[in-house]
């Protein structure tokens, strides 16, 4: 698609990017080849992406830190929520944590580090109800839903914890975040719906891939959000 466009005379942005970290050796000519072809680059990070730049001898690529695109992304509908939320049965006046984890970081399994959430999460149980959002469903990612299984079992499967449908919209998911009044999430992209509908997040994070995108995420945030 970049050759295409380069054919067309087009110019090449890559936009809100996060580059590396590059455990694979045969990934790092292709991205070189990407990034010199590019006329401008920005990142979600303020440093580790630059740092890629730098060892691949392109530290004077026009670059700009930015935040992502999805915080424009419209919620979905009320209506399309409820339906959603209706296998939940939440309690009206009992207010929701919403939680994401999965069982890779892209660089190793993070099923070791179920119990110790779970134990986190057992002191929310007399306050909220806390809904876990699977949204991976490929191999790439494993099965958030496993994953949400694992974390009940290990909490003895409270009647205050919920592991909801599989979510394959992130406008629904934006919406659900707006709905509640905190979440604890891994990924990314809750965290940036956090940031965009202004709730109070707990940042997950473990591995370099999920390192690089939580410091930029915290670089975004500054001193003036409620982490």
């Amino acid at each position: 698609l970049i050759e295409q466009a380069k054919r067309l005379d087009l110019p090449v942005v890559l936009s809100s990017q996060t580059l590396g970290p590059m455990t694979q050796k045969w990934t790092r000519p292709f991205l070189e080849r990407a990034l010199k072809a590019a006329d401008f680059v920005s990142f979600r990070d303020r440093e580790a992406s630059r740092l890629v730049l730098a060892d691949l001898g392109l530290a004077q690529l026009p670059a700009q830190f930015v935040g992502d695109e999805a915080f424009s992304l419209p919620p979905a509908s009320e209506a399309e929520l409820e339906t959603y939320l209706a296998p939940a049965r939440l309690e009206r006046n009992k207010p929701l944590a919403l939680v994401h984890y999965r069982a890779t970081d892209y660089i190793g399994s993070t099923e070791k580090y179920y119990p110790k959430l779970a134990e986190g999460l057992r002191a929310l149980g007399d306050q909220y109800q806390v809904l876990f959002v699977p949204m991976s469903y490929w191999s790439h990612s494993g099965d958030d839903r496993l994953c949400g299984q694992a974390i009940s079992e290990a909490l003895g499967t409270p009647e205050w914890f919920t592991v909801l449908p599989e979510c394959r919209s992130p406008r629904l998911i934006r919406a659900l975040v707006e709905r509640s009044d905190w979440v604890l999430a891994l990924s990314y992209h809750l965290h940036v719906f956090c940031m965009a509908a202004k709730r109070p997040m707990g940042l997950l994070t473990s591995g370099a891939y999920y390192g690089t995108k939580t410091a930029g995420t915290q670089a975004l945030i500054g001193d003036s959000f409620p982490v």
